[in-house]
């Protein structure tokens, strides 16, 4: 009997010529399986591609508020720029009507930097350009410090002033000392020790032999010296850490994340990072203390530490009560720097006559301006600033931290224009540079969170309707 081919493998009934049932629900069941194995592999192949296009999506607007957020604290940075520029040109230009963000007083044409000054608080009461400012859908937040206010590491400070400096943050007298006297000798030219209590139990033959006693001479000569002083000015004040006796807490100081408290973590010792001294004091950094920006100290601006650090070689034990009644008298009622009602010292020689100068602080005597004018130790202006910018986008924060500098040319230091220039920006009498740019990586947690949330959503929507234009 010939059966079709199609039907030999089927099951058949017994005493039936059909195909028995059970092999249609086999094959029903099989092909149902196959159904939802099918439809399992393309809802995760579309759940997959679903999740991977959010997340583009997500990346693409985290870059763009990024972005947004960059050219905000950028702009921020130009702001401060612009109000330094228009101070210079208040302090040397013949007419100051030159259409300035800042109005001046026209009267104010001394050569003077201090905290109440438009590149210091960022404008008028009615106008802050510096906190909270509303630019681009965002906000920035600047603070302007000047350079001048710090120890300069190139200048003709004596190595007791950085002893007196390690002492008021915190250092212990002897430990200070021998500390000053290795800065001392990695910036000047010689090759003798400097004076650093040490002298009686080292070979002080030279600054080799001196910082290696563990070499000896004929080490010193085959091998080369361990520890080997530069004998050349600072270039950065990060290469303080290249210094015998600095180490990551001494320079950067205990406050890691600079929240002006001492955390459980940086009070702990070496158990958890950062390394700290284990005490509940917070020891300053020695980085923000000192420059190589300037090389005089600024007395408007200095702070009581470094006050005190170029005082002492001057006035001995009355420096530390001096170096208080200068803060306290420049600081104002508020006794907060870098404010409004501050008092600056406009000239030495008190010419401007406004009953504000050092003849009204107790214990400062004429002699001692004297010496310090004439010892180029201090001064009462400054060309280099530090610039600290944060800006912020849909939650989205961005940093950095600039060093500015300005100078002023006189006009026959101009180019000609038409002959040795046809740019007209060459012109300019105020010089900027920026000398450091450099990212703060944690600046979410430096910015302030008190930027009311009403003018936020203002800004915003303003940033919108911008952008649709």
């Amino acid at each position: 009997m010939n059966l079709p081919i199609a039907r030999l493998s089927e099951p058949r009934c017994p005493g039936r010529n059909d195909v028995c049932p059970a092999g249609h629900e086999r094959e029903r069941g099989i092909v149902m399986v196959l159904v939802l194995w099918v439809i399992v592999v393309l809802t995760t192949m579309a759940l997959t591609f679903t999740h991977e296009t959010r997340l583009s999506a997500k990346m693409a607007g985290f870059q763009a508020d990024n972005f947004e957020a960059d050219m905000i604290a950028r702009a921020g940075l130009r702001q401060a720029m612009i109000l330094i520029r228009e101070d210079l040109y208040k302090d040397h230009a013949d007419s100051i009507e030159r259409g300035t963000i800042f109005r001046f007083d026209p009267t104010d044409r001394y050569m003077y930097d201090a905290g109440n000054e438009c590149w210091a608080h960022g404008g008028e009461r009615r106008e802050d350009l510096y906190t909270d400012k509303e630019f681009g859908g965002g906000y920035y937040r600047v603070t302007v410090r000047d350079e001048a206010g710090k120890l300069p590491l190139n200048g003709k400070v004596a190595p007791e002033s950085f002893q007196r400096l390690l002492m008021a943050l915190g250092w212990e007298e002897k430990e200070a000392l021998v500390v000053a006297g290795a800065i001392q000798d990695w910036r000047d030219a010689d090759d003798v020790p400097t004076e650093n209590g040490e002298h009686g139990i080292r070979d002080t033959s030279t600054e080799a032999a001196f910082y290696n006693p563990r070499q000896s001479t004929r080490d010193l000569e085959r091998f080369g010296p361990e520890y080997l002083c530069k004998n050349a000015p600072f270039s950065t004040t990060d290469e303080l850490l290249m210094v015998r006796g600095i180490t990551p807490v001494v320079y950067f100081g205990e406050d890691a994340n600079d929240n002006g408290k001492l955390d459980p973590n940086e009070r702990d010792g070496d158990r958890s990072p950062p390394l700290d001294n284990g005490d509940a004091f917070l020891q300053k950094g020695l980085r923000d203390y000192v420059t190589v920006y300037s090389g005089a100290v600024n007395l408007n601006t200095a702070s009581f530490e470094v006050l005190y650090a170029i005082l002492y070689p001057l006035v001995a034990d009355e420096a530390e009560k001096m170096a208080q009644n200068i803060v306290k008298f420049r600081d104002g009622h508020d006794r907060i720097p870098y404010t409004d009602d501050d008092q600056p010292f406009r000239s030495w020689d008190n010419n401007d006559e406004d009953d504000i100068h050092f003849d009204k602080i107790d214990g400062v005597t004429p002699e001692l301006i004297q010496k310090l004018q004439q010892s180029d130790v201090a001064t009462l202006r400054s060309d280099a600033f530090e610039v600290t910018v944060l800006g912020e986008y849909q939650d989205v924060q961005k940093g950095y931290r600039a060093i500015v500098t300005r100078q002023w040319l006189n006009e026959e230091r101009l180019p000609l224009f038409g002959v040795d220039t046809n740019l007209v920006e060459d012109l300019e009498q105020v010089q900027m540079n920026v000398l450091v740019f450099e990212p703060i990586y944690n600046a979410g947690d430096q910015f302030s969170q008190s930027v009311d949330r009403a003018s936020r959503r203002r800004a915003e929507r303003s940033h919108r309707r911008f952008r649709r234009l």
